[in-house]
């Protein structure tokens, strides 16, 4: 069956987005057209794949807590994907808005502080949804309000502006005890910070798409609730009766932090116009401790700057390397040498220093988890909670952004498919609230993401079945449970009897494999029936710096990265085997894997031939183990990623390269390019149809 162009596909959904309600048939209609573009644009990936799948995550989010935000998201969403498929068509149609440079700074500023400050106060929200209302998370949201209104008002963003000031004068009557921060007008802040949030969205995109902003379909309605929420309160000089707040809050294990717990903020002084505080997130250095008391002052750089001068020190440390490799033994003087190696040491503590630059915490996009989970929680009916540890665990700036993502595929799954309803938990003997823990750290030189759910684990079964049924398992007995529960991130899997707005496409874990093997970084799963299961993320400190395992293929070398590799050995003749005339086999304890020969591959005279004279890398990516036949390993390494130019002819095969120790340059393997030659269907079937080697 043909699939349906992308184009004619975003004209029926532009069309649609115009003639729908934000009801749940109109909702629907939307979902089912987007998915149908995101399965056209698939096989075309690039830029459009990427904003689909948002549009994708964005809708479902939002269905749950202002279905009349879709339509708006929907219509961005198509605009992007105009720009993205049909530039000139759209830029054409789109009314164009020349913004000078001055003005883009001030916006990209606002943009990001006004960011941060609805992170800070989501974090509060749920705060004292669990924990109740003090003066100073009021004070603090309160601020976050007023800094928002006093911005836009300088920027001419007039709805912006009338959202926030009735949010904050929410916020003062709070604060002067008219009423308290419960029930409605809890919620009503908590939809404010949503549409802020949506509101910021589209001034970016207007902003890079250079084009007018529109005017948001649901702010007016928003603004007015806040309003009339006001105009009910008792008059000033007559203060409401303030009780103390009652909080609902699913069971959390004895000994677990509080649910997205904040430090309590600073009691508040008189201040002039107060602006969002940004501090520098890395810890201060043990040699050079700093008075109690004394603020830490920052500077902003600009981001590409700060990557230039990583670059630049990545070229240092490979000069300097080449110059401790160049010497002759025994030519160089003790001092010479002693040298060199202080050389070494400084530039590797310039290197360290450099990328703690690009380094921030997990913590904000652990609070949103927070948040969509108690968003998704209240849409699926169950009560669920998240548990964050670690949030203060640095990572790469680009990696935290890339991060969020599956992350939230991974959230909603967990609540929709992994946490069973109250009734079901209570029949189980389990708490009628679900748990959600998630984690950060540092294991080794990568960082490790989990996320743990206390439901109904896997279903090892009913995930091989529906495997077999899309033919991409056609001999089950030669996977591992490991290999099954891989099967989940298959495009278009899904074991969900429905389909519903929160769920049931095979969209999101596809998004999940995809974003992490993008950033390098690997997927394990671990479950136990009626225990829960774990979704582990490991992935590199950088983006920029890879450790790798060097090896030799003829007179050519070649890096594997290492978070690919699970084990490197010399074959004997009992271990290997063939299929037909071509396909080679390696059975390593049991388990039969298909083995390239990177010689042949890649175009590589005088490999050896013999591979029980050679080696045998085993590498893995999406769920499928390869055995490479290599020379020699000789080292392992840490080098800095270069991009590979245009030019280089065909280099499906190859993620980059890197400068060596000894100056010449050394090729990076591309593992998830290499592992996609096996098909599923090829893998399984080496089970039963391989025979001796001669």
């Amino acid at each position: 069956m043909s699939v349906p162009n992308p184009t004619a596909l975003l004209e029926q959904l532009a069309s649609l987005v115009l003639s729908v309600d934000a009801d749940e048939a109109g909702l629907d209609s939307l979902l089912h057209a987007l998915t149908e573009l995101y399965d056209a644009l698939e096989p075309v990936g690039g830029p459009a794949l990427d904003t689909a799948s948002k549009a994708i995550t964005h809708f479902k989010e939002l269905r749950a807590i202002a279905p009349r935000e879709v339509l708006q998201l929907v219509s961005a969403a198509a605009v992007s994907l105009q720009l993205e498929l049909t530039p000139s068509a759209s830029n054409a149609a789109a009314k164009a808005v020349t913004r000078d440079q001055d003005t883009l700074e001030l916006v990209r500023d606002f943009l990001q502080e006004s960011g941060d400050g609805i992170s800070v106060a989501d974090e509060i929200l749920l705060n004292i949804e669990s924990a109740g209302t003090t003066s100073e998370k009021v004070n603090a949201l309160f601020r976050v309000f007023h800094s928002i209104k006093g911005v836009a008002g300088f920027l001419e963003l007039t709805e912006i502006v009338a959202l926030a000031h009735s949010t904050e004068s929410l916020m003062n009557e709070v604060r002067d005890g008219r009423c308290s921060l419960t029930g409605d007008a809890l919620e009503l802040v908590f939809k404010a910070t949503t549409m802020l949030r949506a509101m910021l969205d589209d001034l970016k995109r207007a902003c890079e798409a250079g084009v007018e902003l529109g005017s948001h379909p649901d702010c007016e309605s928003l603004v007015t609730r806040l309003n009339e929420f006001l105009a009910g309160l008792p008059p000033e000089g007559e203060p409401a009766a303030v009780v103390a707040p009652v909080v609902v809050v699913a069971p959390v294990p004895s000994g677990a932090p509080l649910v997205a717990a904040i430090a309590a903020p600073r009691a508040s002084a008189p201040e002039p116009e107060p602006q969002f505080e940004k501090l520098e997130s890395a810890a201060p250095s043990p040699s050079a401790p700093r008075p109690a008391g004394k603020m830490r002052e920052t500077v902003k750089v600009d981001l590409e700057r700060v990557d230039s001068m990583v670059e630049m020190i990545g070229e240092l440390i490979i000069v300097e390397s080449m110059l401790k490799h160049s010497r002759e033994p025994g030519s160089t003087s003790v001092t010479m040498r002693n040298t060199l190696g202080q050389l070494g040491k400084i530039s590797r503590d310039l290197q360290n220093a450099a990328m703690r630059m690009r380094t921030v915490p997990v913590n904000n996009a652990f609070q949103k988890m927070a948040r969509l989970t108690r968003e998704v929680g209240r849409k699926a009916g169950k009560e669920v909670v998240l548990v964050t540890q670690g949030e203060g665990t640095e990572m790469d700036r680009a990696m935290v952004e890339r991060l969020e993502d599956p992350l939230v595929h991974m959230v909603r799954n967990a609540v929709d498919h992994g946490i069973e309803s109250p009734a079901e938990r209570l029949a189980a003997g389990k708490q009628p609230g679900g748990v959600l823990t998630l984690t950060a750290s540092h294991q080794g030189g990568s960082i490790v993401i989990e996320l743990k759910d206390d439901g109904k684990g896997l279903d090892r079964d009913r995930i091989l079945k529906k495997g077999i049924e899309r033919g991409l398992v056609s001999n089950p007995e030669a996977l591992t449970e490991q290999e099954i529960f891989q099967l989940i991130f298959a495009p278009g899997f899904s074991t969900a009897p429905k389909v519903t707005d929160l769920s049931g496409r095979g969209v999101g874990m596809d998004v999940v494999k995809r974003n992490v093997e993008a950033m390098r970084g690997r997927v394990f799963i671990e479950s136990r029936p009626g225990a829960g299961s774990t979704f582990r993320l490991v992935l590199p400190l950088t983006l920029a710096i890879i450790d790798g395992m060097l090896v030799t293929v003829g007179r050519e070398r070649y890096l594997v990265p290492s978070l690919s590799i699970v084990e490197a050995l010399q074959p004997t003749a009992a271990m290997l085997m063939t299929i037909g005339e071509r396909d080679e086999l390696l059975s390593v304890r049991g388990q039969v894997l298909p083995m390239l020969r990177l010689s042949s591959l890649l175009g590589v005279a005088g490999a050896r031939k013999d591979p029980t004279t050679a080696l045998v890398v085993v590498v893995e990516s999406m769920g499928k183990r390869v055995g490479l036949l290599v020379d020699e390993v000789l080292a392992q390494q840490q080098v800095v990623i270069k991009a590979l130019g245009q030019g280089v002819g065909k280099a499906e095969f190859y993620s980059g390269a890197a400068i060596l120790s000894d100056g010449n340059v050394g090729l990076i393997l591309n593992i998830d390019k290499l592992c996609g030659l096996i098909s599923y269907k090829h893998r399984a079937a080496t089970g039963a149809q391989h025979e001796a080697r001669p």
